[in-house]
């Protein structure tokens, strides 16, 4: 945004300023115009500027509070799928409890004796196996995967729609400066 220096017209000139000029009091008044109106344009152009440094001021502060709202609703939506992962029905009853110690402790005998081909059936190795596959179909770990790829499409969307206003705003704000310098262009 440099302003124009020049003169209006190449006849102004030092001796066109002097009293001494016949014809030169409508040059001197053009000369003072001019003069005003560049004082002017500098005066609107570091209004413009001060106006400028505001408004990205502005957006910054805007931006950097965004972006700690953003990171707190992470965070929150974090600890909401955490506590419903938690609250879901996954406690055993104290009784299977009890029933999975004293399994664990008759196998812990058999396997200290050393004979164990000779100590453990065929029967119980299909019922733990049979156990062990149940457990593998938890319809519980399925849910909560569920769960957690729906919250990674919604930080996705989240992530877009950040994106996207960013873009906006940063759009808008180099529309409004463009505004600014073609109305100081206008003026002058």
């Amino acid at each position: 945004m440099s302003a124009n220096t020049t003169t209006p017209t190449s006849s102004t000139s030092a001796c066109s300023i002097s009293p001494n000029g016949s014809g030169s009091g409508t040059e001197d008044i053009q000369y003072l115009l001019y003069l005003e109106t560049l004082r002017r344009f500098r005066d609107d152009e570091l209004n413009i500027k001060r106006q400028v440094d505001e408004k990205t001021r502005q957006y910054l502060e805007v931006k950097e509070e965004y972006l700690q709202l953003y990171a707190k609703y992470v965070k929150l939506t974090t600890l909401a799928a955490t506590r419903c992962a938690l609250l879901g029905d996954n406690h055993l009853p104290f009784d299977k409890i009890a029933a999975a110690d004293k399994d664990i402790l008759a196998i812990t005998q058999k396997l200290a004796t050393g004979d164990v081909v000779e100590t453990i059936s065929e029967n119980a190795v299909k019922e733990c196996r049979d156990k062990l596959e149940a457990c593998e179909a938890h319809e519980k770990l399925k849910q909560f995967s569920h769960e957690l790829a729906e919250s990674k499409a919604t930080v996705r969307a989240v992530q877009s729609s950040t994106e996207t206003v960013e873009a906006t705003i940063e759009t808008a704000t180099l529309q409004s400066l463009d505004y600014f310098v073609d109305e100081v262009g206008n003026r002058s």
